[in-house]
């Protein structure tokens, strides 16, 4: 009889701990988006200081896109890494928040395109300082 009590108790307790975790599940995803990008990468002419030569461009944009989304958010870009081919990046944000960078490489070139990438907070949640006033992405325009 005793055995019977003990192996209710655990299976009550292993009950609520899935539970628990199954509602936990439910919150985390029904707050996280998928978002999906398609870039089209191509040479285009570029002019800067009266100098004209051929860049790798993002949707005709350099530098490129900016891609926004929340953490617990996952992104999916897909853009050609070789004429004809197509090439899926899945990114999953966990636990990144703030604004960084993502970038590509030509060959041994570094960072031939590239564009800002700002990650809010959760949905629901606080930056964990004051609330800026703008936002206003700043990059550096590698030539």
């Amino acid at each position: 009889m005793m055995v019977m009590k003990t192996s209710n108790a655990y299976s009550l307790i292993i009950f609520a701990v899935l539970l628990l975790y199954g509602c936990y599940l439910i919150d985390h995803v029904a707050n996280a988006e998928v978002r999906h990008h398609n870039f089209v990468i191509k040479s285009s002419s570029y002019t800067r200081l009266c100098s004209t030569k051929n860049i790798l461009t993002v949707n005709d944009e350099f530098p490129g896109p900016t891609l926004k989304a929340h953490t617990g958010d996952t992104l999916i870009v897909n853009c050609p890494i070789q004429p004809g081919a197509v090439f899926k990046q899945v990114i999953h944000l966990t636990t990144e928040e703030g604004t960084i960078w993502w970038h590509g490489h030509d060959g041994w070139s570094r960072a031939t395109v590239h564009g800002a990438f700002i990650i809010y907070p959760k949905h629901g949640q606080n930056y964990p300082f004051p609330k800026p006033h703008a936002e206003i992405p700043i990059l550096l325009i590698m030539y």
